[in-house]
């Protein structure tokens, strides 16, 4: 299998999955059950979406994305998810291992994951080597669509732009490195559309005003395992900030 593409959310990644399913396509969302159950844990990684090798090609077009070859990555099934999270540490480890110490503030660390020339992903470290704040370009169109701030390298604040249109419109903020709230708006001024809540990392429940009228439209719950547990029609007035 190859890797088309992480989306920074799951519902994302489900819709090009359809997309991909109605062009038909097979593809696997790999870190759905993560996304489900521990949002926080693939902030930095992203949600991956998988097709056969053969419909690499094929998918990419379907999804919009350039025609750029990639380097296979192969997922071997069956593997223990705690390999994957080993793995992970050791290769943040060995980065952070081999960085050069931070000389002064603002130190800045960019590539080019599509290999198109351009810097879709960029990085800003402190004088101690945290991280202060993280910069992709998902859709590869030359603008940032996503943004994360640090705190003494622990995640503060994740703020996207969900239609690429340059205006970033979900902000989802943090709380000891656990998401706390992720409000959703119609450009950076309007509404509030959506507003999930979670509880130490899990979701709980999401608001919804569907005609940005300023009044919560439907109330949606889930169970600690992220199934929808109950919906609720109901009209109460959105406050000013989540």
């Amino acid at each position: 299998m190859r890797i088309v593409r992480a989306y920074p959310n799951l519902p994302d990644a489900q819709l090009a999955k359809l997309a991909l399913e109605s062009a038909g396509i097979g593809a696997d969302i790999l870190d759905e059950a993560t996304a489900t159950l521990a949002p926080h844990l693939t902030f930095g990684s992203g949600i991956r979406l998988a097709v056969a090798d053969e419909d690499f090609d094929q998918a990419r077009e379907v999804l919009g994305l350039p025609p750029v070859e990639l380097p296979p990555a192969r997922v071997k099934r069956g593997a223990p998810w705690w390999a994957f999270v080993i793995l992970g540490v050791a290769v943040v480890g060995l980065f952070l291992k081999g960085r050069p110490s931070a000389a002064q503030d603002d130190d800045l660390y960019a590539i080019d994951r599509n290999g198109d020339g351009k810097k879709d992903e960029r990085y800003e470290f402190d004088a101690r080597g945290r991280l202060k704040s993280a910069w992709s370009d998902n859709n590869f169109d030359g603008r940032w669509d996503e943004r994360t701030y640090f705190r003494n390298g622990v995640v503060e604040r994740v703020e996207r732009d969900l239609d690429f249109d340059g205006v970033f419109d979900a902000v989802t903020e943090f709380r000891h490195g656990v998401p706390l709230t992720t409000a959703v708006r119609k450009g950076d001024k309007g509404p509030i559309l959506s507003l999930t809540t979670y509880r130490d990392g899990v979701l709980v429940h999401v608001l919804e005003d569907h005609d940005g009228d300023g009044h919560w439209d439907v109330r949606i719950e889930y169970d600690p395992y992220g199934r929808e547990s109950k919906r609720e029609e109901l009209r109460v007035k959105v406050s000013a900030s989540p």
